[in-house]
């Protein structure tokens, strides 16, 4: 089994309304009407971007649009819609506004420009705050930005479009976020309130923020290193998977052996993943078989040996699959990778064995 780390206008809309006490969400409605009242209305969209596996989309349904508060100053200021990234007109939606973290809230003008974005969930105090502060027009991030290009370095600007810049994770937020860094004493960084800046502005090798951290490890948290240099990696590695180039691949793993050495097995997940995602079985099945062989990752098993079952009819390779599997089981037994084992079993026509961790599957399985 996988596993996955808005007058005229409203009267031609039909919508979908939550029980009272609830924001008022549109929802299987078009996307350019919802755009069309906001702007015969002179209000901003907030869009709810959202999938149906994701956990902190139900619990910002759940503890923040529940709230009275927020739903009576939402309804009120703002014309509110919600739409499934993964169905319908939600695929281009994500695709128009490069979405790919979920949930990720955006405040739209008429025109579909974005006025603010908030990725990831947050307090029902910091939402109301989001609404307070788009009651003005120089709050919006678009209006920030030309402050910013016009030359304004006042500190508190500064500070204040940096944190808008991290709460969005827009496109080149780092540059916003370093320029309020470069004023700040470097011990501050270590502030509480400012880890998550220097986080959202280490997203590169290339960062200034991200050479001086790596230049000057023992200043910082451990784990926040980490964190960063995996940042860094899961970043080039995008770009890696987009180009399809081996040699870009190469590059990538020598980096990994300069910032991260000791992470033999992670520089492995890595290759495995490259040949995965490109299709080249061949390297693909070659590495699984040399890597999995001494690896304790038990998701990682699972996930090869489920690759395998998917995508391979070779007894050889089934074979080799349910080692995995039956590796993956005994570090950590849970539904998914009884499952997979149980699904392997029956493909090789072991139906015994098939039924056997089937049936310890769906004992384990979640009820939710």
């Amino acid at each position: 089994m996988k596993i996955f780390k808005i007058l005229g206008v409203a009267l031609a809309i039909s919508t979908s309304v939550n029980t009272i006490g609830q924001i008022q969400f549109k929802e299987d409605v078009p996307f350019q009407a919802v755009l069309d009242q906001a702007k015969a209305e002179n209000k901003l969209v907030f869009m709810d971007c959202y999938t149906t596996w994701c956990g902190p989309c139900k619990w910002l349904v759940k503890n923040v649009f529940a709230d009275q508060k927020i739903a009576e100053a939402y309804n009120k200021q703002f014309v509110n819609f919600k739409s499934d990234m993964e169905k319908g007109e939600g695929l281009e939606i994500a695709k128009r506004y490069n979405i790919q973290m979920y949930p990720t809230l955006l405040w739209l003008d008429g025109n579909g420009e974005i006025a603010f974005i908030v990725v990831g969930t947050n307090t029902v105090e910091a939402f109301l705050e989001f609404a307070e502060n788009l009651k003005d027009d120089e709050n919006t991030f678009p209006s920030m930005v030309k402050k910013f290009e016009s030359g304004n370095r006042d500190p508190e600007f500064l500070k204040k479009i940096a944190s808008t810049a991290a709460i969005g994770n827009y496109d080149n937020s780092e540059v916003y976020i370093e320029e309020y860094l470069n004023i700040l004493p470097k011990e501050e960084w270590t502030k509480e309130e400012n880890i998550g800046l220097v986080y959202t502005a280490t997203k590169s090798f290339d960062s200034k923020t991200t050479k001086y951290i790596l230049e000057n490890p023992s200043k910082f948290d451990h784990e926040l290193v980490e964190s960063i240099k995996s940042q860094c990696i899961d970043n080039e590695l995008r770009k890696v998977l987009a180009s399809k180039s081996e040699a870009k691949l190469t590059e990538l793993l020598a980096t990994i052996d300069k910032y991260c050495p000791d992470r033999t097995e992670y520089k492995q997940r890595v290759e495995l993943y490259f040949y995965k995602a490109t299709g080249n079985k061949s390297k693909l099945n070659a590495l699984a078989s040399t890597y999995l062989k001494t690896s304790t990752d038990a998701e990682l098993l699972n996930e090869y040996a489920w690759d395998r079952f998917e995508n391979e009819t070779d007894p050889a390779l089934l074979k080799e699959a349910i080692v995995w599997a039956e590796k993956s089981v005994k570090l950590d037994k849970q539904y998914y990778n009884t499952d997979t084992l149980g699904q392997l079993y029956q493909k090789v026509g072991n139906m015994k064995k098939a039924e056997k961790w089937l049936a310890v599957s769906k004992k384990l399985e979640p009820k939710e």
